[in-house]
């Protein structure tokens, strides 16, 4: 094949900021003029292969484009569009067509421009390729629409799109190319593909209405005059809005029937994450294309068929009550104003149906309430609060909202009785911080306070899930504090703080409540504290060694009778976990405890709790990885964890251990970013160079964890200078002159006077010379 090189050398361009270097074109130009529906990224993609180019990064960079990541391209801010175009030997409009510029709408979020439709960015794709092996068997050439994450299906063929190679499992990116067909890593010796992709066809999606799901697709389609066709097809109500516009309230939607036929008590999940996109099927979107098809009577229909199954709803407000995830709709941020417009007026439409009040009735002024209900703004006034906390605090006691509709200006109703149980426990009410400062304590001192009797608990349940069950009645506070400053006695000279005095003992646990106990019995002598503030760190000690020997004595009655459990230290300990882990394996009920105060832990239920389940650091420190890795790796073998709170896991030991045998039993292990630098004999700072400039991916579980395979193979066609230097039999630093020397150019410098990479062979027959 010959290169036309015909007006395209007439073009000369030079490389900004690089000295008059003069930009040249690749040697051959793409056969055909592109589709209207390819991406961007495959055209650069099969020029890289037409070139014999093997990295889409080094395409970019004839172009002056300097990126770590390819797949960005499209959405890149101030790319220089007319190089790119000149490189690839096209059209600058054919380029500038393909960019997806961003934009943010505040109050709403990112955006892209698809082909002149506004969408959201998270829309698309951009870690890994989709194909579709029967599309590209009728036209060889990557498809925009594949970019995006809502289409799991080709819109031509409505074949399932794939993201792995179906021979070795690996993602298909847009860091190395053999060709938009063809798998990144399966190539033989000469580096030639073996795996082409249209070979392995996948399943042909199936949808009960495919005029619905053909409308979806034409919406925003890249091809003109399907957009055109979509358009026509819309109610007269949304003709002048953009297809962006349609498409994110198709979205809407699509997840609140998703939501509601698979969990019709749960609240509205939108597609947001990488992971939602699969709830996304063909049936679903051609189900919400048709209630935009056919509005608004399917959405009343729609409506009705999901309040059927109200029952299943126990909270929230009596629209999301009764339409479920439906009524939520109208609430999403990224919606336009003129698309949440419509869908309220829908709603409340079939909320007057259903009750026979509007929002705006409800709201009139001087309209009657109902009988024993007060307004929200009423009720936070008899108490004190303002609105935004009073609705907090109501939530968490669970007092029961009534809304009269769904707008914005529908009023919030409380019972009135509700309201004043509320206000009367809310009056008489401190948490264990209050608690501290008043008596100089720390809040732990609390609870062991409540359970010698010097303080009361707060009453009630829903007072008690408000701090989950940490409040105490400000009554017995205040009796507690007066009965501490009625047994100072008078003292003469300087006398040593309490406490300081208890500071200075260095115990592991500080006997606070027998401490102030031993102040009310008179066991404690103390003098001071008239003046108001933190008793404990106000009064002084008039006998400290008899006070010295008191709190020995605590803590010696207290080891002798708790003698046959643990303290939390020890637990902690003896299960590699910290104080705040511990802390929350009790809260959640995984681990047990003997009710005492300070030996609460025994040492069975340690020894159970180390059978049955395992922390994160055990695994990690088994495996060698950090235990940030521990997670994916154990969800890419399908194993979750146990119970998890940020970044607190603990795993069932069985299943971890199962999934980490089917690890250890692949040909192909995992390496961690430490172990491959290792195993190159570098540093961790050159495997990043390494991995950034595409000559190693990580493709194991995290950023940093690469196929043992990809290693081998780098270390069979590289070097680093390293390596060279024990070959050549030279210092590191002097490998690059002795190369020169002989003639031998590095293979690629990721970063400059550190990771130089050489052929194999060229260090080789360095050393031959030598």
């Amino acid at each position: 094949m010959t290169g036309d090189l015909g007006a395209t050398d007439a073009r000369i361009q030079t490389i900004p900021r690089r000295r008059g270097l003069i930009m040249r074109p690749l040697a051959f130009s793409l056969p055909d003029v592109p589709a209207e529906d390819a991406s961007l990224l495959g055209l650069v993609a099969d020029a890289a292969c037409l070139n014999a180019v093997p990295f889409l990064g080094r395409v970019l960079g004839y172009a002056d484009i300097d990126t770590l990541f390819p797949a960005s391209l499209p959405v890149t801010e101030d790319a220089p569009v007319d190089s790119l175009a000149f490189v690839l030997r096209l059209e600058t409009h054919e380029v500038l067509s393909r960019m997806y510029p961003v934009e943010t709408i505040p109050g709403r979020g990112k955006f892209i421009d698809f082909f002149g439709a506004t969408i959201r960015a998270d829309h698309r794709e951009s870690r890994h390729r989709r194909v579709s092996p029967r599309s590209l068997r009728m036209a060889a050439h990557h498809r925009a629409l594949w970019e995006l994450r809502p289409f799991a299906f080709c819109p031509d063929s409505r074949e399932e799109l794939i993201d792995r190679c179906p021979v070795c499992e690996r993602h298909l990116g847009w860091k190395r190319t053999a060709g938009v067909a063809f798998c990144d890593f399966c190539v033989d010796e000469d580096g030639d593909p073996t795996v082409d992709l249209r070979d392995h066809a996948g399943r042909i999606v199936e949808a009960s209405d495919e005029a619905a799901l053909t409308f979806v697709c034409d919406l925003i389609h890249p091809v003109g005059h399907r957009r055109e066709r979509a358009r026509k097809a819309l109610h007269p109500e949304f003709s002048n809005l953009g297809p962006g516009e349609v498409f994110e309230m198709m979205l809407t939607l699509a997840s609140a029937v998703e939501t509601i036929s698979e969990r019709p008590g749960d609240d509205l999940k939108l597609f947001e994450s990488r992971t939602s996109y699969a709830r996304l099927t063909a049936s679903v979107m051609a189900r919400a294309a048709r209630v935009i098809l056919s509005w608004p009577t399917a959405f009343r229909d729609l409506a009705e068929e999901i309040r059927q199954s109200a029952p299943a709803r126990t909270s929230g407000t009596p629209m999301v009550r009764e339409f479920g995830a439906l009524a939520q709709t109208a609430r999403v941020r990224h919606l336009s104003p003129d698309i949440r417009a419509v869908l309220l007026r829908e709603l409340d439409a079939a909320w007057l149906h259903r009750t026979g009040v509007g929002a705006a009735d409800a709201y009139r002024k001087g309209a009657p309430l109902p009988e024993g209900h007060i307004s929200q703004v009423e009720a936070a006034a008899r108490i004190g609060m303002g609105v935004k906390t009073f609705a907090r605090r109501a939530e968490k006691v669970g007092l029961v909202a009534h809304k009269t509709g769904t707008g914005r200006r529908a009023v919030i109703l409380y019972r009135e009785d509700d309201v004043e149980r509320f206000r009367k426990g809310w009056n008489d009410i401190v948490d264990a911080q209050a608690v501290a400062v008043r008596l100089g304590v720390p809040p732990s001192a609390a609870p062991t306070l409540a359970e010698m009797g010097l303080l009361e608990t707060a009453s009630g349940s829903a007072l008690g899930r408000l701090y989950e069950g940490g409040l105490y009645a400000r009554s017995s506070l205040e009796r507690l504090d007066a009965d501490l400053r009625s047994r100072l006695r008078p003292g003469q000279g300087p006398l040593p703080r309490l406490w300081t005095s208890v500071r200075a003992m260095s115990l592991m646990h500080i006997p606070w409540a027998e401490v102030l106990d031993g102040v009310i019995r008179g066991a404690v002598a103390v003098a001071g504290g008239e003046r108001p503030g933190p008793f404990a760190r106000q009064v002084t000690l008039i006998d400290e060694k008899a006070f010295t020997q008191f709190v020995k004595e605590v803590v010696v009655r207290a080891d002798r009778t708790d003698s046959s459990g643990m303290t939390d230290e020890e637990a902690c300990l003896a299960l590699g976990a910290s104080p705040g882990m511990l802390m929350w394996l009790v809260g959640e009920g995984i681990m047990e405890t003997n009710g005492q105060r300070r030996r609460r832990n025994s040492e069975r239920t340690v020894a159970d709790f180390k059978a049955r389940f395992a922390l994160t650091r055990e695994i990690a420190d088994r495996v060698g990885l950090e235990p940030r890795q521990v997670r994916p790796l154990l969800a890419a073998a399908g194993v979750e964890p146990f119970a998890a709170k940020g970044k607190l896991m603990v795993w069932e030991r069985d299943a971890a251990s199962a999934a980490l045998a089917r690890i250890a039993e692949r040909a192909c292990a995992y390496l961690t970013q430490r172990q491959a630098a290792a195993r190159l004999l570098t540093n961790e700072g050159v495997v990043r160079a390494l991995r950034r400039s595409c000559l190693i991916t990580a493709n194991g579980p995290g950023r940093a964890t690469f196929w043992e395979t990809d290693i081998v193979w780098f270390e069979e066609l590289y070097m680093l200078s390293s390596m060279a230097a024990k070959v050549l039999g030279v210092r590191t630093g002097q490998v690059r002159d002795r190369m020169a020397k002989r003639g031998f150019r590095p293979a690629s410098v990721c970063a400059p006077g550190a990771a130089v990479v050489w052929h194999r062979r060229d260090v080789d027959r360095a050393s031959e010379k030598s």
